[in-house]
């Protein structure tokens, strides 16, 4: 007998005998009521059925595999909401294990919600029901949005408070696995591996790993590239099996999903955004053309192919992409949309690689014919010339020398100047930035100061990108020998310690904050760049005493600085370092030269009352 268990309130066809629920409530078993897509909210059951806004309600469908060729591709779920207010939204489900679907859905108003859904396959209707669930106010801030006046920042969409888009990547596996262990238990993390022979550095669980670089850094986002450097979700992703028969079959797999949700539940739980691209790795392992695991040219029979070792390999050129390649991914885009939407902020349409225009133009469209939440798409390469993208999300691989990062950065960022054919100056795509990868140069080869100048660099990369109304995302990959390697952020104690100050001085910005021109201070051949932050009551900067010598640098002395303030109070001088107090100065409103206080490397100031 074929099934469907869901909130009770409305008729279902085939409800499982045995599961009554006299007041009208939700019965164990029918809907879990997942509440756990806020800071600090646990993932499991709400016995409750109801859910606070923003957070993730779950829907569970249970039904019979039988009379599903495919049960990814032939079984079509989908849930009808009307809102408290009557907005209506249709919400894609997704099949989660045997005889088992869901839908999961973040709503964003607070009162009653009710809905049905239908579970339909080749022969018609399979199952239906109908529900209904109350959602309650939380302290969820809501899903990011472009600023309404300032195109380069993004807000809560809520509260209206300032993202300050920086946060880290890292690996979830060994990239050169072929056997993907559970990522959890398999203690296949590195915490604080700088050497090659830092060995000791490993052997960490995935828990450790995030207590110490999530938690500790307090970044804003992740950055989860699915397959690159991390597990893959896909068997297959393909429009012809077999035999050329053209017939839908994407394939997932059961216990990579499972996996992916403890990634997004925990990453939300700690109050941490998520930048998702489905395919993160599109110049190596493009998945299209694949009958399964990542690799185009792995052997078929290995374990990496999980619960379809049987089905042929493909030949595939990773660099073409055909109609049945779009037609795949769309596919694809949907199932991600129903399994991680409701915790995602960002969409990377896929990573490092060239799609034709028509290409990003049809997927990034699909995207928003099914994401309910209306999530901003970006793509990397970066593409903000192109008129569905609404993030630019360029990586940078710079040498982080204290004398002169914060301007090559700039100019990346701010000029655009990515390399030949790839410039895009931020004054001509009004729209967000994002560095979705910031790192050393590859091959970087180490002296006896490359952990210090990367520490102080990444620092100073981190401020001077934030006051040119930049975000960053840390390549961290302990996995790597990041002093011989490069092309990887070493996240040392010292520069977690630097990040979670920043964060904690930039998400108490005001969220109309502009960047002020960025002056020079000078005194005699010493000099100073002063980065500012103004807002129509608040003021910011963040001063560098550009350093060649990062073991001896020299003190920035005697300095004095013109500032503009917009009302009486007084500016609060701190160290990025370690966010320790440097001093203060009472200031009146208007134009008035402040004294800076003797610093090293960089200081940091704030208005207040």
């Amino acid at each position: 007998m074929l099934s469907a268990l869901a909130c009770a309130g409305g008729a279902e066809r085939d409800r499982d005998p045995g599961i009554t629920d006299a007041d009208g409530g939700v019965s164990s078993g029918q809907d879990s009521g997942q509440s756990d897509a806020g800071a600090g909210v646990d993932a499991g059951p709400n016995p409750s059925g109801d859910v606070g806004r923003y957070q993730v309600h779950e829907i569970t469908v249970t039904a019979s595999n039988d009379g599903f060729r495919n049960v990814w591709e032939d079984a079509q779920l989908q849930a009808r909401l009307t809102a408290p207010s009557g907005a209506m939204v249709t919400v894609p489900g997704f099949y989660y294990d045997a005889n088992t679907w869901k839908i999961r859905y973040a709503p964003s108003e607070v009162g009653a919600y009710t809905y049905s859904y239908t579970l339909s396959g080749p022969a018609g209707t399979v199952s239906e029901g109908s529900g209904r669930f109350v959602v309650y106010e939380s302290s969820e801030q809501g899903f990011l949005r472009q600023h309404s006046s300032n195109p380069y920042r993004m807000v809560f969409e809520r509260t209206g408070a300032l993202f300050t888009g920086q946060g880290f990547s890292g690996c979830l596996r060994d990239p050169e696995s072929q056997t993907f262990p559970t990522p959890w238990e398999d203690k296949g993390f590195c915490i604080d591996k700088y050497r090659a022979t830092d060995a000791d550095a490993c052997g960490k669980t995935y828990d450790q790993y995030m207590n110490v670089y999530a938690d500790q850094m307090k970044p804003a986002v992740y950055r989860w590239n699915v397959n690159a450097c991390s597990f893959p979700l896909w068997n297959q992703i393909d429009t012809t099996f077999p035999n050329g028969v053209a017939t839908p079959n994407n394939y997932y797999n059961v216990t990579w999903g499972k996996w992916g949700d403890k990634v997004v539940r925990d990453l939300r739980r700690r109050g941490i955004r998520i930048l998702m691209s489905p395919v993160g790795f599109g110049w190596q392992r493009a998945p299209y053309g694949n009958r399964c695991g990542p690799n185009n040219d792995q052997d078929c029979t290995t374990s990496v192919c999980g619960e379809h070792a049987d089905m042929p390999c493909t030949a595939h050129n990773a660099a073409v992409v055909d109609t049945n390649d779009v037609q795949g991914l769309m596919r694809y885009y949907t199932y991600i949309v129903a399994r991680y939407g409701a915790y995602v902020d960002i969409w990377e349409l896929i990573n490092e690689f060239p799609l034709p225009d028509a290409a990003i133009t049809q997927l990034s469209n699909h995207l928003r014919s099914v994401d309910p939440y209306g999530h901003p798409i970006t793509i990397s390469w970066t593409r903000p010339d192109h008129p569905s993208m609404e993030l630019s999300v360029p990586h940078v691989y710079q040498r982080s020398d204290a004398n002169d990062i914060d301007l090559r950065q700039a100019d990346a960022l701010v000029a655009g100047n990515l390399g030949v054919d790839r410039v895009y100056p931020k004054a001509r795509y009004p729209m967000p930035i994002i560095a979705g990868e910031i790192g050393e140069p590859f091959g970087t080869s180490s002296d006896a100061n490359f952990e210090l100048n990367m520490r102080v660099g990444s620092r100073i990369k981190l401020w001077s990108a934030f006051f040119n109304e930049a975000g960053l995302v840390l390549w961290e990959s302990s996995l790597n020998n990041a002093q011989a390697n490069g092309g990887v952020t070493f996240l040392s104690p010292e520069l977690r310690q630097a990040f979670a100050v920043h964060q904690t001085f930039a998400a108490a910005m005001t969220a109309d904050v502009v960047p002020v021109a960025m002056s020079t201070l000078q005194s005699g051949s010493d000099r100073v760049r002063v980065y500012q932050l103004k807002g129509a009551s608040t003021l910011y900067g963040y001063l560098l005493h550009p350093n060649s010598n990062v073991t001896s640098p020299t003190t920035a002395r005697g300095f004095t600085v013109q500032l503009d303030v917009p009302r009486a109070g007084t500016l609060r001088w701190m160290s990025p370092a370690d966010g320790a107090e440097r001093g203060s100065s009472a200031v009146q409103a208007g134009l008035q030269s402040v004294a800076v206080p003797e610093f090293d490397f960089d200081l940091a100031f704030s208005l207040t009352p």
